[in-house]
């Protein structure tokens, strides 16, 4: 299980992946240019929102506004769609907002505290963490909605796609420390890469998945 004390300081992170491309109309009519797009979320007043700020022309605008707190926004591919976790349900759920200006759309309730969304490398699905309280492990469910899928019994936080799609690393065996592990994207042959009793933490793939 992965201890308080690590997910106090996760959760304390501001959450930071840059976008692609973000419609105009969709982002509060900033001239945006990819490069200059950040997408974070912040607590300024009571509640975590999720924003898409210039950095050149240091402008912010709100992507969500709620009184929940909308929290890890992760970008598709092609960054037409962003998921995030919100607890806008009783049980906390993941969102998908796109960039027509629509509102967002719950994709499935998934738990409390320890949802973190990840797309596939193609777009086609979104995986997931859920806590202990709603059976631990790592699911898969179809971007547009569907049937969710358990790929994995480990308990994790924080994931990542090879940029080919054909492995998943991951972090868990939190109690003590975190460990690395790679598994396929189907959840099968799951193996530690890292076994150093301390901290490993925040994987992320090279450009060529090795």
């Amino acid at each position: 299980m992965i201890r308080p004390v690590f997910l106090k300081l996760v959760f304390a992170l501001i959450g930071l992946s840059l976008s692609s491309v973000w419609a105009a109309r969709a982002a509060g009519r900033l001239p945006l240019t990819p490069s200059s797009q950040l997408t974070f979320y912040a607590r300024p007043q009571g509640n975590f929102e999720i924003y898409l700020a210039d950095t050149d022309r240091a402008m912010v605008v709100n992507l969500t506004r709620d009184r929940a707190d909308d929290i890890r926004p992760a970008w598709s591919p092609d960054g037409t769609h962003m998921a995030f976790y919100s607890t806008r349900e009783e049980r906390g759920g993941l969102y998908v907002i796109s960039n027509d200006g629509e509102p967002p759309r719950l994709l499935i309730e998934s738990g409390y505290g320890e949802t973190y969304p990840m797309w596939s490398p193609d777009g086609r699905t979104i995986a997931y963490s859920l806590d202990p309280r709603d059976g631990v492990g790592v699911y898969q469910i179809p971007a547009n909605g569907g049937q969710r899928q358990r790929i994995s019994p480990f308990q994790t936080a924080l994931m990542s796609y090879a940029p080919d799609g054909r492995r998943i690393v991951f972090m868990t065996d939190c109690d003590n420390h975190c460990d690395l592990y790679v598994m396929d994207a189907d959840g099968a042959n799951a193996r530690p890469i890292t076994r150093n009793g301390v901290f490993d933490v925040f994987p992320v793939w090279s450009p060529d998945s090795r």
